[in-house]
């Protein structure tokens, strides 16, 4: 399993965290927790101490984020974002794809998605998984996750 660790230190796998709102925080957090080596970037540097505190690696960029990681997670606000993300000045399309993996989590139409994923892999060979899954319905109370 990637990043498989003993259970005596820290996983082998060192991931990538960009957007660190709402969803982005707590998620990268649990990486953390999970014993793997995590960097992070946000536009606003400040919502990264929490995290840094905790262990997370803070970059100076979305193109460092990629330099330092296999595996990028992202969850940005809206296709504008992820397209500066990526293709910006100092976006992950800087960096060669080969052996990486850009996941993204951010709320944008799929069709946006699929597009972005289809140039970054053309630009550079980065795979990607940025297209959404449909909505599935809410389960019961009873049966959510906790």
């Amino acid at each position: 399993m990637i990043g498989a660790s003993d259970g005596k230190g820290p996983k082998t796998e060192t991931l990538g965290y960009i957007g660190l709102g709402m969803m982005g925080v707590p998620m990268a957090r649990r990486l953390l927790n999970a014993g793997y080596d995590v960097a992070v970037w946000n536009r606003s540097a400040s919502k990264a101490e929490a995290l840094v505190e905790a262990g997370a690696k803070l970059a100076a960029n979305p193109c460092s984020v990629a330099e330092a990681a296999s595996i990028i997670f992202m969850c940005v606000t809206d296709a504008v974002a992820v397209e500066d993300v990526i293709f910006g000045a100092n976006g992950l399309a800087r960096v060669s794809g080969s052996g990486k993996l850009v996941v993204d989590f951010s709320s944008i139409h799929p069709d946006a998605a699929r597009d972005i994923a289809a140039r970054l892999k053309a630009a550079n060979g980065w795979v990607g998984s940025m297209h959404r899954c449909q909505a599935v319905p809410k389960a019961p109370r009873k049966a959510r996750w906790r």
